[in-house]
């Protein structure tokens, strides 16, 4: 809601007083979610290094207050995300948390598309997930018996 308030002359430049209008107010219907705060890195599978923020708004990139519709993180990285997912915004806000990310490589890069409500989906830039090596496994085992050369 918003009040407009005009300043008016007359024919010699004197001024008028004008009266304020009525409280005016425009509906905003949200049309696209946007990444506010884009995702961070991680080292799997632990929780990204920024946590994402996306807004509702509508094409003029106004805020959509009315919006509470869940928001789902996905990605087509061959990695698999958890936390809270789906999310419910709060007055056209969606603000994740916990959002952790399991890569299947060492800096295996990845994008999260958000998704909800019915409305254009947001694509966040791309980021990192670097994998720690928490043992050393044998892939071929040592023989068993060895051999001592002759003298």
């Amino acid at each position: 809601t918003f009040s407009l308030n005009a300043t008016a002359s007359d024919a010699a430049g004197a001024a008028v007083d004008a009266p304020a209008s009525s409280n005016i107010t425009a509906d905003v219907v949200a049309t696209v979610l946007v990444y506010t705060t884009q995702p961070g890195g991680n080292t799997s599978p632990g929780a990204l290094s920024t946590q994402p923020v996306l807004e509702a708004r509508d094409a003029a990139g106004l805020l959509d207050v009315d919006f509470t519709s869940g928001v789902t993180l996905s990605t087509a990285a061959g990695g698999t995300i958890g936390g809270t997912n789906p999310k419910g915004a709060v007055a056209g806000v969606v603000t994740f948390t916990d959002i952790t990310y399991a890569a299947t490589a060492d800096n295996e890069s990845f994008t999260l598309t958000a998704t909800g409500g019915g409305i254009s989906s947001a694509a966040s830039n791309a980021a990192t997930s670097d994998v720690l090596a928490t043992q050393l496994v044998f892939t071929t085992q040592p023989a068993t018996s060895a051999t001592r050369p002759s003298a």
